[in-house]
């Protein structure tokens, strides 16, 4: 966050008392919970799964974030306001170099150089859990990918949309600093969280669900080839993130 906006120390002092506060509240609400669901899927993925089975966990996964967002919601509706015009600038900045390295790394000349594209990335977030994903897998998921109906076009658009909306947002809680009550400002927050997570266009909506049940079948489809070691390297993977968590979470609390 530092790096995006070039805080000054108070502002420094206040995320952190922020992130600290998150993590008192996971440490007593939300821990056991979270273990309980990793767990889960440690035994789900020693068989077999179905694409409903992996679209069952995005649900889940997004009541988490909204949580998450919800925690952190009154702290930023507290430090936004505190923002300079040149930390909003320096943001901004940083926004469009970012979309500078997007392009780079999505949106090649060739489309067989896109789809390569996304299959490293696809396969490098994959061998985190499974370990070394085989050739016959690439090759499979290739073809997947190639197929796709996620547009890296559009996809643009629609990041560069949500940059614009976050930096309204921020600008107005700014610019409000005298003006704006603090219920005002956490509703500004709340209202921008939701539309991050939930866009209030229709059209963007239908794409994401497309793209999510497309890469939910995707998912499925390459568990079904995972041999045996690669399930008992994944179950290992879980077992030794519950433990991770157990212990990041307990550190933080000293």
């Amino acid at each position: 966050m530092d790096r995006h906006l070039d805080l000054t120390p108070e502002q420094s002092t206040k995320v952190r008392a922020a992130l600290d506060q998150g993590f008192a509240w996971h440490r007593s609400q939300r821990l056991s919970q979270d273990l309980g669901l990793m767990a889960r899927f440690e035994r789900e993925v020693q068989g077999d799964v179905t694409s409903a089975q992996v679209c069952a966990w995005v649900p889940i996964a997004q009541s988490w974030g909204d949580t998450v967002l919800a925690q952190l919601g009154p702290a930023i509706a507290s430090i936004a306001p505190t923002l300079q015009a040149q930390q909003l600038s320096h943001l901004e900045e940083r926004m469009t170099r970012g979309n500078d390295d997007w392009v780079h790394d999505h949106l090649q000349a060739e489309p067989a150089e896109r789809v390569q594209g996304q299959l490293d990335r696809l396969v490098s977030n994959l061998e985190t859990l499974y370990g070394r994903v085989e050739k016959r897998q690439k090759e499979a998921l290739r073809v997947a990918l190639a197929r796709s109906v996620w547009d890296p076009d559009q996809a643009l658009v629609e990041r560069k949309a949500h940059q614009q909306d976050t930096l309204s947002v921020l600008r107005q809680l700014s610019q409000g600093r005298t003006t704006l009550t603090p219920e005002a400002s956490q509703a500004l927050v709340r209202a921008w969280l939701m539309r991050q997570t939930n866009p209030g266009d229709e059209a963007e909506r239908r794409r994401r669900s497309a793209f999510v049940a497309e890469r939910c079948q995707l998912v499925a489809d390459f568990h079904r080839t995972t041999t045996s070691e690669q399930r008992r390297h994944a179950g290992e993977t879980l077992a030794g993130w519950q433990d991770d968590l157990r212990s990041f979470v307990i550190s933080a609390g000293r």
